[in-house]
């Protein structure tokens, strides 16, 4: 979870939700309270690395990340991603319709919970920190168990329709947007100039 959309700008995490099959916990650092030491988030960040991560739309948390000092790790998945090479024509790519669709997981009662609680506190959804993240953990584990799952079932399509090597392909160009986006493109000025002198 983050504080906001702009990960170049001045928003980030607030807290790292981890599920498995035998483990799931949300990792708060920023919320109104309900914190772990924010000592605990280098650490954590190093064990990520490691580690093979699925996500949804997961380009957009590690940005969040590395402003808190995380590299790209050792392999990434991308649901989100997948969905689009999956089925173009989806009639929506929100996890929540995503996984309704196609795992029959109605996730709405955390997304509901937590809405009702926006609405009580007068907060909107981007200020997700200034609840206690005893509000938020449920919300956010549902979304990566949900990111898991979903992309557990996307690789059997995939794999069925010998797409595969593709989505390893997006997976792989999508490591270098990330980068660009993170660094900037360097060009060579002054071969632009001379194509541009050419074209006019």
């Amino acid at each position: 979870e983050t504080t906001g959309l702009f990960w170049a700008a001045t928003d980030r995490i607030i807290g790292v939700s981890v599920w498995t099959p035998s483990f799931a916990y949300y990792f708060p650092f920023r919320h109104a309270s309900d914190n772990l030491p924010t000592s605990h988030l280098p650490p954590l960040l190093r064990e990520l690395e490691l580690q093979y991560l699925v996500g949804y739309n997961i380009k957009f948390d590690l940005h969040h990340l590395r402003r808190d000092g995380m590299s790209w790790p050792r392999s990434v998945e991308n649901a989100h991603l997948m969905s689009h090479l999956a089925n173009e024509n989806e009639e929506s790519f929100e996890l929540k319709a995503l996984s309704a669709k196609y795992l029959g997981i109605d996730s709405i009662n955390e997304s509901l919970r937590l809405d009702a609680l926006l609405v009580e506190r007068k907060l909107k959804k981007g200020e997700l920190y200034k609840l206690a993240a005893r509000d938020v953990s449920e919300y956010a584990i549902a979304d990566a168990r949900l990111a898991l799952q979903l992309a557990d079932f996307q690789w059997r399509m995939l794999t069925a329709w010998k797409l595969v090597n593709i989505a390893h392909e997006l997976t792989e160009y999508e490591q270098l947007t990330f980068d660009m986006e993170e660094r900037g493109l360097l060009l060579d000025v002054a071969a632009v100039q001379a194509l541009e002198d050419r074209a006019t």
